[in-house]
């Protein structure tokens, strides 16, 4: 709950808090396998065995991109960007920086048609792309 304060005949605005608006927090720090949602709504499906790490507080998940493994969940239109306000934040350590790596994406279909957003990175850059039509 969010309460006001006067201070000095001013009111002074509480502080959002971190957790207002929250549809999805996965902290994937399980020891393996699927990864829950801290918000309790949506797991996320470990495609081809996704490692584990000690992490900075408690594990990690430790990607191999030679693997091609990853996250994934079926499409939901709370996860949607589109034309909506959204934020999206995440931690990541690279150990090997070759080739393009998505590191975070909603797309519907292999390839970059259908995509949401994009936040991928390269050996010289990172692009971060958000498309409200699916295709520019």
């Amino acid at each position: 709950m969010s309460i006001g304060i006067t201070k000095f005949n001013k009111q002074i605005k509480p502080r959002s808090s971190l957790l207002d608006g929250l549809v999805a927090f996965w902290p994937l720090d399980e020891p393996g396998g699927a990864r829950r949602d801290a918000a309790k709504r949506y797991l996320l499906t470990d495609n081809n065995t996704v490692g584990t790490v000690q992490g900075l507080r408690g594990y990690a998940a430790s990607f191999v991109a030679a693997s091609d493994e990853s996250f994934s969940r079926a499409d939901n239109d709370d996860v949607s960007g589109g034309s909506a306000s959204f934020t999206i934040s995440f931690w990541t350590r690279l150990t090997t920086l070759t080739g393009d790596m998505a590191l975070v994406s909603k797309w519907k279909a292999a390839g970059d048609s259908d995509c949401d957003y994009l936040i991928r990175v390269s050996t010289t850059n990172f692009f971060f792309a958000v498309t409200t039509d699916g295709d520019a």
